[in-house]
């Protein structure tokens, strides 16, 4: 028993116009996945080469010339590989 007011041809219009939304953002949200997928593995590519231009310059920029460029990047990688203690407060 259906009211006489109730607009069954709006709820049908509503349910596919949901279904062709929820088919889209699917595809977008599989979309989204790759992109952060891809955006991690640049990432990773990215330290990788800049970690192994790091380790070049200890090696080969000593006789170089490069020590102020090598003291430079080592600030960035100063705490990588250790742990680094928390500043202790007073209580």
């Amino acid at each position: 028993m259906i009211p006489g007011n109730f607009d069954t041809a709006e709820l049908v219009r509503d349910l596919k116009t949901h279904d062709i939304l929820n088919q889209r953002l699917v595809r977008v949200t599989r979309l989204q996945e790759k992109m952060a997928n891809t955006e991690m593995a640049l990432g990773s590519d990215v330290m990788v080469a800049a970690l192994e231009g790091y380790h070049y310059l200890k090696l080969a920029g000593k006789h170089e010339g490069l020590d102020a460029l090598r003291k430079l990047l080592g600030k960035r990688f100063e705490a990588n590989g250790r742990e680094v203690e928390a500043p202790q407060s007073k209580a």
